[in-house]
């Protein structure tokens, strides 16, 4: 008891104001829309300069981004709130949808090489490099709070889905097998990851 009280006093001191929880969530919701679309901006860019038209109808493509961003946008908000519980439920029901809506809501346009050539390894590493910022920021934002799995796995998967976002709108390749294996099973990898890795950073806070 006295080295909880003796804690919770050297907390005090180095923190003797809170910080209200939604300004870490907007910072996290507006880094994850920046990476998230600056992405896409860039890969559409770069698929335009190579004549690799998208083949997916546009509404769908463009569902689908809407879907992503509501992720980007809501998954902070509702990981970050002191008191989420049926919050998170909500949140990892809309990430389920959006795995769902980017694995079967392509085009079904065949990549010309075999599954595992480069075009899905290109995809996967593109995925994971766009993804790593918002990760590490998100991370290290969830160190101030007790590790709670359902937790962050809302968080890490919406941080991740501004990598997912900005793939799902470029890549040409529609087939499932290819938007499962490269676009879809990563994202949630990177998400399963950060629930194990979580509990053994050291938490920097004791607020709910």
């Amino acid at each position: 008891m006295r080295r909880a009280h003796a804690r919770a006093r050297a907390e005090l001191r180095a923190r003797p104001r809170v910080r209200r929880w939604w300004w870490s969530a907007l910072g996290l919701v507006g880094l994850n829309l920046a990476v998230g679309i600056g992405s896409a901006v860039m890969m559409l860019d770069l698929r335009a300069s190579t004549h690799h038209a998208h083949a997916t109808p546009t509404p769908m493509l463009w569902a689908i981004a809407l879907l992503l961003l509501a992720l980007i946008a809501a998954g902070p908000l509702i990981a970050f709130a002191p008191s989420p519980r049926g919050g998170l439920g909500a949140g990892l029901a809309l990430a389920l949808v959006a795995a769902v809506a980017v694995g079967f809501g392509g085009s079904g346009a065949p990549n010309l090489r075999p599954f595992f050539a480069i075009p899905g390894a290109a995809c996967l590493s593109a995925e994971v490099l766009m993804s790593l910022l918002p990760l590490g920021v998100v991370m290290w934002l969830l160190t101030a709070l007790p590790p709670r799995p359902l937790r962050t796995l809302l968080a890490t998967l919406s941080a991740a889905a501004a990598g997912l976002l900005g793939l799902h709108l470029s890549c040409p390749v529609g087939t499932v097998q290819h938007l499962l294996g490269f676009h879809v099973l990563p994202w949630l990898a990177l998400g399963g990851l950060a629930v194990l890795v979580r509990p053994r950073l050291r938490t920097r806070a004791y607020a709910p």
